[in-house]
């Protein structure tokens, strides 16, 4: 069978990928790892085949927004230690699917329907973030699971 992983940039969350590639590869399948450039020496490091697709995006955040960060829950997910929520709060944490999610998937689209319809996966998983993923699956008539990294 065919497997394609397909990941975002963050190479914290593909590393989470890693244990279930190798177990497919280690029962025999074919597994690919689809994800932008940057990431292509994270994926062949962990002994996976990897696929650039796309382009890289520059960090959305400033150098002193992600320091900012370290101290506590970035937006959406300070929600939790706010108490009680109010609508327009859990509205507002929304900019992370309309902004962030678009800007890292938007330029993969292209390059990684290319790749799945040139290579027929018969399966396509893809982490929460990497909504490319699905897009490709149902370009080229694959079946497609999210594989979450947290409960």
């Amino acid at each position: 069978m065919r497997v394609l992983v397909c990941t975002g940039a963050h190479k914290s969350i593909f590393q989470y990928l890693v244990p279930l590639a190798w177990a497919l590869r280690t029962a025999g399948h074919e597994v690919r790892v689809a994800a932008p450039p940057r990431l292509t020496e994270a994926i062949t490091d962990a002994g996976l085949t990897a696929v650039p697709v796309g382009r890289d995006t520059p960090p959305r955040e400033s150098e002193e927004e992600r320091e900012e960060g370290r101290a506590g829950l970035p937006r959406p997910y300070d929600l939790m230690d706010v108490g009680e929520v109010t609508w327009e709060q859990a509205r507002d944490g929304y900019w992370f699917a309309r902004e962030t999610a678009r800007e890292q998937n938007f330029p993969m689209i292209a390059g990684l329907v290319e790749f799945a319809c040139q290579w027929q996966p018969d399966l396509v998983l893809w982490e929460p973030f990497s909504t490319a993923g699905p897009i490709a699956a149902e370009a080229c008539g694959a079946a497609h699971g999210r594989v979450l990294f947290c409960v």
